[in-house]
């Protein structure tokens, strides 16, 4: 089976964080119903944080963030990304629900390009971008993990050479032994 046919045929997992449950309102909710309208091969499943034992497995993972104020979004998205790393979840892209002014995301520029975490933003004043940016994040999930299996693969690879090397050199050793005997 070729990757594309892979790629939507198997059932994706979403977990939705809401940053602030206390906050309800008609922006957040409507964002919430659209969630709701996802194929039926996305279940959305809703985490109350990255210590949730909910969140593995996930292919992406959606954070309601309505509540950070653009000053202190730099540092709140840095502390995602240190939570994330803690806990390796480093291959589960984010697609944040944010509205932050265009100077706010420049100042995250240099922090986004160091970052070995992929998110995005999509503001509460126009999802229509929300399966479009979904889709895009996935497919970074699944070329992580295929790297990740690359990763592992090689590992392992690495360990049989090394493995047939010292015993090649053993061999070595002993034929040379065996050599030296013969010659005297």
């Amino acid at each position: 089976m070729d990757k594309k046919k892979r790629f939507y045929q198997r059932n994706l997992r979403i977990c939705y964080w809401d940053n602030d449950r206390s906050l309800i309102n008609a922006i957040k909710a409507n964002f919430e119903s659209q969630l709701r309208l996802l194929p039926t091969s996305c279940s959305t499943v809703k985490i109350s944080g990255l210590t949730d034992e909910n969140l593995n497995p996930c292919d992406l993972l959606v954070i309601s963030a309505i509540d950070v104020p653009d000053k202190g979004l730099l540092p709140w998205i840095q502390r995602i990304e240190a939570e994330v790393r803690r806990h390796q979840c480093i291959w589960i892209p984010a697609l944040i629900f944010h509205s932050c002014d265009f100077s706010t995301l420049l100042e995250m520029i240099n922090f986004s390009v160091q970052s070995n975490w992929y998110f995005d933003f999509i503001s509460p004043d126009d999802h229509s971008s929300l399966p479009i940016r979904m889709s895009n994040l996935l497919k970074i999930n699944d070329h992580l993990y295929e790297l990740k299996r690359y990763h592992h693969q090689v590992s392992h690879l690495e360990k049989e050479v090394s493995a047939l090397q010292a015993k090649l050199t053993a061999h070595l050793t002993r034929a040379e032994k065996n050599q030296g005997k013969i010659l005297e």
